[in-house]
């Protein structure tokens, strides 16, 4: 995830876009100083039905919350886990 558009990167929502240049990104950081607060890296994938995930959205098994990019580039350090998880259960749908 990124907080910057690069080449191939896909917006997903205001302000945060998915996939893109790495290379791009580095550069930007090196020559604006651009924290980590910009970019997040995840390893993984999990993929599954559509079908089967609004079931399980509907189940109560995941929570879906409107998230800012500030609130996803946000660590748990900052406040500690708990304020984290608060500031995710404050955006709730």
């Amino acid at each position: 995830l990124s907080s910057a558009e690069t080449a191939g990167a896909t917006q997903v929502a205001p302000g945060l876009y998915v996939g893109g240049s790495l290379l791009e990104l580095q550069a930007r950081a090196a020559s604006s100083g651009a924290t980590a607060g910009h970019v997040a890296f995840y390893s993984g994938y999990v993929a599954w039905p559509l079908d089967e995930l609004r079931a399980q959205v509907d189940a109560g098994v995941w929570s879906v919350v409107k998230a800012s990019p500030k609130l996803l580039f946000q660590t748990p350090r900052a406040g500690g886990r708990e304020a984290y998880v608060a500031a995710l259960e404050a955006a709730l749908l």
